[in-house]
């Protein structure tokens, strides 16, 4: 299951967003809302979400600048916002998708497929690490079986 967090200061824009998530529910799990950067940096730390939908323009604080607390976030960012002037920074900060406001259902169904492909290659990538891992300590010690019988 993907965890999400929403961070968002608009009741309406986080009520819609958690509407149209809710045709992914099999596999897309809101897990939290906050409405400022604060509670939002809060809720990562403790939740640690595959992915954020993230409000810029919010009281105490951007979006961008929840980010400056995760200088190399494990969570994906998804932008929401109704500023279309901010979508090169956020891009730069190597946002997965970047929605403006009023949402487009179909680009959110865009934008929640890039989650999916990338969370899953993330997955698979930890699962040959990990096998990996598993492959190299059976040949230590089976080399070390080796050399003991030679």
């Amino acid at each position: 299951m993907i965890k999400a967090i929403l961070i968002d200061d608009e009741s309406q824009s986080i009520d819609i967003l958690q509407l149209r998530l809710k045709k992914y529910q099999d596999i897309l799990s809101v897990e939290a809302v906050a409405r400022n950067i604060s509670d939002g940096s809060r809720l990562i730390r403790e939740i640690e979400p595959d992915v954020v939908f993230l409000d810029i323009q919010m009281p105490g604080g951007s979006g961008f600048d929840l980010l400056k607390n995760f200088p190399d976030p494990v969570f994906l960012v998804v932008f929401v916002t109704a500023y279309d002037e901010f979508a090169l920074k956020a891009l730069k900060l190597n946002a997965l998708d970047y929605l403006l406001k009023p949402i487009d259902p179909v680009e959110l169904d865009k934008a929640v497929e890039k989650i999916i492909q990338t969370t899953e290659s993330k997955q698979s990538k930890e699962q040959s690490l990990s096998l990996l891992k598993v492959v190299k300590t059976n040949f230590e010690i089976t080399e070390g079986k080796i050399h003991k019988m030679v």
